[in-house]
């Protein structure tokens, strides 16, 4: 970067100016780690670093609840990204939702302006709401294990030890149904595990199966009743589905647990797509303590609850 390009830079981040605003300024010409290492290194004390964010242990009871259901949204629809080839710990977090959810975006906005006073960056465009958290929110994330990167190929657990009381535990389960939940005949949760398959069973199965395109790429969703003989001994079940069935039954909410397809994608990628059901005759108790809240999903359940 030649001296007039960081005099400049010095300047603008002087006034006020983000390191994103300046990233646009030089039209791209260095991305925001160059700038900022840029300003490291010219001694300037980069805003927004050194900030911290309450401890999660010294929150009241309240804030414990409100705690547990941001968990409960991040595990269901968030997802945290660390860069790599940085100097520092960088991390971007994001929670997707559609178009018709508009309010569990404010109530997430609601959540993070209580907790930790700021509100996230929204923005609307293909089909559903963005919003993006801070990023030293997202490695305080991170620092208490918010799992960082793509959650089927993780299969991560859920935080069951920051869930230390059934109010935190009652609330993570509504944040995550919020996000996650389909409300049909019963209110059902799916999720997916990646798995390793042989080449050759992939080929097999791509041969005597219909394909599909998904933004112009083949990919293919095929019975798991079709392939269990074939991949029976490479099924890993969903951590999070498992978890979420241990914290319904602490409320005495029953539920199964089963595979419903395979997906094979581009490169030959395979996942299981597992979904959790809950029985019929418990849909009414998740209504009694409120598991589910967010505008279109309970009004589908109370049509349910009514026949």
């Amino acid at each position: 970067m030649d001296e007039k390009t960081i005099n400049l830079i010095i300047s603008l981040y002087k006034k006020g100016f983000s390191i994103r605003d300046i990233e646009q300024k030089i039209n791209g010409d260095y991305h925001r780690e160059s700038i900022r290492e840029n300003l490291k290194k010219r001694g300037l004390i980069l805003r927004g670093t050194g900030m911290r964010y309450k401890d999660y242990k010294q929150f009241s009871s309240e804030e414990e609840a409100l705690f547990a259901e941001l968990l409960g949204y991040f595990y269901g629809d968030g997802s945290l990204h660390k860069f790599k080839n940085t100097s520092r710990g960088l991390y971007d977090c994001h929670l997707f939702f559609s178009l018709n959810e508009k309010d569990i975006v404010k109530r997430v906005t609601y959540i993070t302006k209580s907790l930790f006073g700021f509100e996230p960056r929204i923005q609307g465009k293909k089909g559903v709401y963005a919003l993006k958290l801070k990023r030293s929110f997202a490695k305080y994330l991170a620092s208490i294990g918010y799992p960082a990167g793509k959650k089927s190929i993780l299969n991560p657990n859920f935080p069951l030890k920051l869930l230390k009381n059934n109010l935190m535990k009652r609330h993570f389960i509504c944040g995550f149904l919020n996000a996650e939940a389909t409300v049909n005949k019963t209110i059902a949760v799916q999720q997916s595990v990646r798995i390793d398959l042989p080449l050759k069973i992939i080929e097999l199965l791509k041969k005597e199966n219909k394909s599909y395109k998904m933004k112009n790429l083949e990919c293919f969703f095929i019975k798991f009743s079709k392939v269990k003989p074939l991949i029976n001994s490479n099924i890993k079940e969903s951590n999070m589905l498992l978890d979420l069935k241990k914290l319904l039954n602490d409320f005495e909410i029953q539920s199964t647990i089963y595979p419903v397809r395979l997906y094979l994608g581009c490169n030959n990628k395979a996942s299981i797509h597992f979904e959790l059901q809950i029985k019929p005759q418990f849909i009414k108790k998740i209504k009694d303590f409120n598991m589910l809240s967010c505008n279109k999903k309970a009004d589908r359940l109370n049509k349910l609850l009514q026949g």
